[in-house]
């Protein structure tokens, strides 16, 4: 009898859990992967799992209205685009991307620096428009690198050798962004150099970690996890070595400098945004996580697209020469403009394979009423469900069709570029704290494309003969294959390289 009391008891509560307990929550729909019956926890435990499905579920039946999805270690309110239309404007300390991109990758984990905007204004401010002077720059390393990393082998040999795309591209970009970041000095440093593509992976590898089990118990078990581990090493090696080359720079005020390092260093207001170790690990996280590897993950993405299709590679190579007559290293701001085909594949890759589900994350600081009457409360984090928009073919016709020149006109001009944010390119972030550095980013991996076609061939392993390598899912992220292999070889003929 006491064992029934004890059941009932429970039914009870149970009841009163799934009948009120979760009222509060339900003035906006929650998308479940388990019956509504059963506690959220398991929801939040399988959210890595299913997140795709539960994001396309829930803006396929609920399109102009927000709902809410139940992640590890938060609730995400994901918000229409018309509410982003409304909200583009609103400035930081009303929703604050920061803190919300911080939470978003471990920050307490991964160590990201919060409550700043120094490395936006210096980008906004020296980087961007500073530009056609950064491009020869730019090339020149990149030359350099291409020595580098493949070597030019003018022994006659066009043997076809196995290559991993992501690692190949990771250590371009790596090299090409040190100099415009770093400078002269300590750019080639391989120790530098290997440090900065390695803390990419490790940190990320963190984060991933970090997604399925949750920012608390990562954050109390980091010391056992490897990867955060190593993370952990290889910033303290980065602060001792910038941090140095900071008060190095200070001390010789009479030194000339053009990179970020010593934009930050012109442009901290604080005292906490001059300290030299701050400075070196703001340096080291926008270079490492939100320049190098962003653009060799979309690097990746485009190789495998343009391997994918011979016709679209060839179409590609054509463009180039037709650019580029009088060699490689004659890339000027308006050859950039003239790759139309270039660009509008770098952008179509990018709606099909975004770096993830969101894009417009912000933790709501203060309450904000929209047009129709939806109020986003204090504490609330929100995003916009960028790739499902971006793919939903009432807003661009045939969306689910990956098309290469999509963004071409009949006439062969691009309509829209690559590093263009709109709203029907979510991908770079949307409004005022729209991804400073895009621009920059296309003249990178222009370039690198650019003297892949130019130079080099590839075509898939037999591990993928007929098709593109499928891309890695983890929870609401998306990311390129980085252990497909696919070969490469010399181009017997290439435009000169000067």
């Amino acid at each position: 009898m006491l064992m029934l009391h004890a059941v009932a008891v429970g039914i009870c509560l149970l009841l009163w859990y799934v009948v009120y307990g979760t009222k509060r929550k339900e003035c906006i729909p929650t998308i479940r992967r388990w019956p509504r019956l059963l506690p959220q926890f398991l929801d939040r435990l399988s959210y890595n799992d299913h997140a795709a499905r539960l994001v396309k579920h829930g803006y396929e039946k609920h399109k102009n209205q927000p709902f809410r999805l139940l992640k590890m270690d938060m609730d995400l309110i994901v918000i229409p685009l018309q509410y982003a239309l409304e909200l583009r404007a609103v400035t930081s300390d009303k929703l604050d991307p920061l803190t919300a991109s911080f939470d978003d990758n471990a920050g307490k984990v991964t160590r990201i620096l919060l409550g700043s905007e120094l490395h936006t204004r210096a980008i906004q401010q020296r980087l961007t428009p500073k530009l056609p002077q950064t491009l020869p720059v730019l090339l020149d390393e990149l030359n350099h690198a291409f020595g580098q990393v493949l070597p030019a082998g003018n022994d006659g040999s066009n043997a076809w050798v196995s290559v991993n795309p992501y690692e190949l591209v990771l250590n371009l970009a790596t090299r090409a962004a040190a100099r415009l970041f770093v400078g002269d000095l300590i750019c080639r440093n391989e120790i530098f150099l290997e440090t900065t593509a390695s803390f990419s992976r490790n940190t990320f590898d963190t984060i991933s970690t970090s997604r399925s089990f949750g920012n608390l118990f990562t954050y109390y078990f980091a010391r056992w996890i490897s990867t955060a581990k190593k993370a952990h090493g290889q910033l303290q090696y980065i602060q001792n070595l910038l941090g140095s080359e900071v008060q190095r720079r200070k001390l010789n005020s009479e030194e000339k400098h053009d990179d970020f390092l010593q934009w930050c260093i012109e442009l901290a207001v604080t005292e906490d945004e001059a300290r030299p170790e701050a400075l070196a690990h703001r340096t080291l996280g926008i270079l490492s996580m939100a320049v190098i590897h962003t653009t060799a993950m979309a690097l990746t993405h485009i190789l495998f697209d343009m391997i994918s299709d011979d016709s679209l590679k060839e179409s590609l190579r054509r463009e180039q020469q037709d650019v580029l007559k009088h060699g490689w290293t004659e890339i000027t701001q308006q050859t950039m403009l003239d790759m139309k085909q270039l660009d509008s594949l770098m952008r179509e890759s990018q709606r099909i394979n975004p770096v993830g589900e969101f894009t417009f994350r912000r933790i709501v600081r203060e309450r904000i009423t929209l047009s129709d009457g939806y109020q986003l409360q204090p504490g609330q984090q929100i995003a916009i469900p960028a790739k499902c928009i971006n793919t939903d073919s009432t807003k661009l016709p045939d969306a689910h069709l990956f098309q290469p020149f999509r963004w071409l006109k009949q006439s062969g001009t691009a309509t829209t570029s690559f590093s263009n944010s709109s709203a029907l390119n979510l991908h770079f972030g949307f409004g005022r704290y729209a991804c400073p550095g895009r621009f920059i980013a296309s003249y990178m991996i222009k370039a690198i494309m650019s003297r892949i076609l130019l130079e080099y061939d590839f075509k898939l392993d037999s591990e993928f003969p007929s098709r593109r390598p499928p891309n890695i899912v983890h929870g609401d992220k998306i990311l390129p294959n980085r252990n497909a292999v696919v070969l490469l070889r010399r181009l017997e003929k290439t435009v000169t390289v000067c």
